[in-house]
């Protein structure tokens, strides 16, 4: 299952002390930064993904949601303050390592199943090959 990754998701994956700070930060400038990591944070992710792996119009593979949050937080406590970012900072460096081993092909991740990923496509036809016809036996003698 492919996902968004939300401001609901990323306030139930912070601390509380976590989710004050964020609110002062905006209470202080007037500014929201939430809305602009995430879509940043789902973008690279997708960055990683694009030139292996099918992708439908939007989303992100559900097994990388975790690690899409953990970037998200890291992000966002790094904005508002600066100290708790250390903390988080692992977790964020874990998350980009994960996303490498991805983009090499040493973890995989779900297919795209939310059927967007056939108008994506544009009508290209996807080879499928049957059976082999040449094989050990076939070749008897040859």
């Amino acid at each position: 299952m492919w996902i968004t990754i939300t401001e609901a998701g990323l306030k139930t994956a912070l601390h509380e002390d976590e989710i004050q700070k964020w609110r002062e930060f905006v209470g202080e400038t007037g500014v929201d930064p939430v809305a602009d990591i995430l879509t940043r944070t789902m973008a690279e992710v997708r960055g990683y993904l694009v030139n292996k792996y099918p992708l439908p119009a939007s989303g992100i593979p559900g097994s990388l949601a975790n690690d899409a949050y953990d970037i998200a937080i890291y992000r966002l406590t790094k904005r508002v303050e600066s100290a708790t970012s250390l903390q988080r900072k692992d977790a964020f460096d874990d998350a980009r390592k994960k996303l490498e081993a991805i983009a090499r092909c040493e973890i995989g991740v779900e297919d795209a199943t939310d059927g967007t990923f056939e108008a994506e496509r544009g009508g290209v036809e996807v080879a499928s090959f049957s059976e082999r016809l040449v094989t050990r036996d076939t070749m008897n003698g040859v």
